[in-house]
């Protein structure tokens, strides 16, 4: 329709029959009602919806991004804190191995300090004036099991890691059965 002033305006119209007493129709009632507000009001609404759902698609999208960054900072972290305990037991074994190389070091002097005590007494039961020669040959069993005590305390100073390694071929029967 048409206002007064010639500017359209959109209606929603109503008709309705008028009857007489008979049943008849005599004439036609008409509502128009103005809903010019009403769809703008519509238009708005819809134009909301789609902003928002445009709103709520870019905020989904920025969830989506930011949960996978944080699952690849989880999984970074997870990671170095593996490492992290990689290299703790790493270290504790070493201490270990540290302590151990003391210990054995310790050991080793102690051992060697009671070799040279017996090796002396053992030169000097050779060296007397007038000792049997079964005696000399027991002094001689008593020296090779001082080398062979000898050759331990050097293992035991490698293994300490106070004396550089010196590797040779060796027998085993022999040193199982003592040859």
């Amino acid at each position: 329709r048409l206002r007064k002033d010639g500017s359209s305006v959109e209606i929603s119209l109503t008709v309705s029959p008028i009857k007489d007493v008979n049943g008849v129709i005599i004439g036609a009632s008409k509502i128009a009602r103005d809903i010019t507000k009403r769809r703008q009001a519509d238009a708005a609404l819809r134009e909301a919806k789609d902003e928002l759902a445009k709103s709520n698609a870019e905020l989904e999208q920025r969830v989506r991004d930011r949960t996978a960054e944080l699952e690849r900072a989880n999984a970074a972290l997870l990671k170095d804190i593996e490492e992290q305990k990689r290299l703790e037991a790493q270290l504790r074994q070493a201490q270990k191995m540290e302590s151990i190389g003391t210990l054995a070091g310790g050991i080793a002097h102690d051992f060697n300090n009671v070799l040279n005590i017996v090796k002396s007494y053992a030169c000097a039961i050779a060296d007397h004036p007038g000792v049997y020669d079964e005696i000399i040959e027991h002094v001689g069993v008593i020296d090779e099991a001082i080398e062979r005590g000898t050759a331990v305390v050097r293992q035991l100073l490698t293994l300490a890691r106070k004396t550089e390694s010196r590797l040779a071929p060796t027998n085993l029967n022999e040193l199982v059965f003592g040859l």
